[in-house]
């Protein structure tokens, strides 16, 4: 009987680490998209402004990466995607910014939004050469957004991202 017991608690010990476990969701490292100009493959441009410098898939070494250069002070450029989200659950978004980016004053961003009325739930971190730039939320809607671009009025950067990945867990992270 003292066995059954503890194998009883060893199964839900189990099941309880793993339904806590985090899921991917998106680990996009642009290696199935052609070199091109434009979004990559599930991505949408963002741009305002009147010069959108450039966007793309770019080779870098052996690997694909999704390349911005920010060439006006006017404008931001970058790329967005929309995805169903599970409100209650948490949210961790990441950016892999490749070393060699040059920044312009003010740093390009990675943004999760979450998309409702009247007013969305938005959080954003700074970018940064060489760096993983990382935002953890709880979801608050169905609907969720991620924008990784530059930044208007001293932006003019210049960078390569090696992956975007987007993970939800039942658990804080």
């Amino acid at each position: 009987m003292k066995k059954q017991w503890l194998s009883v608690l060893s199964l839900l010990a189990g099941l309880t680490f793993c339904c806590g476990a985090a899921e991917t969701v998106l680990n996009d490292d642009f290696s199935t998209n052609a070199v091109s100009d434009g979004a990559p493959a599930g991505w949408a441009v963002y741009k305002t402004g009147p010069v959108h410098g450039k966007i793309g898939v770019r080779e870098k070494g052996s690997a694909k990466v999704l390349y911005l250069n920010d060439t006006d002070d006017k404008s931001e450029i970058g790329i967005t995607r929309r995805l169903s989200a599970v409100p209650g659950k948490y949210y961790r978004l990441s950016a892999e910014v490749l070393p060699g980016a040059k920044m312009g004053r003010h740093l390009p961003g990675l943004q999760l939004r979450f998309l409702k009325r009247p007013a969305n739930t938005i959080k954003q971190v700074p970018l940064a050469a060489g760096k993983t730039a990382s935002i953890t939320l709880q979801a608050d809607a169905d609907m969720l957004q991620i924008y990784l671009y530059t930044m208007r009025a001293g932006g003019q950067s210049e960078l390569s991202v090696g992956r975007i990945k987007l993970e939800v867990s039942d658990k804080p992270f």
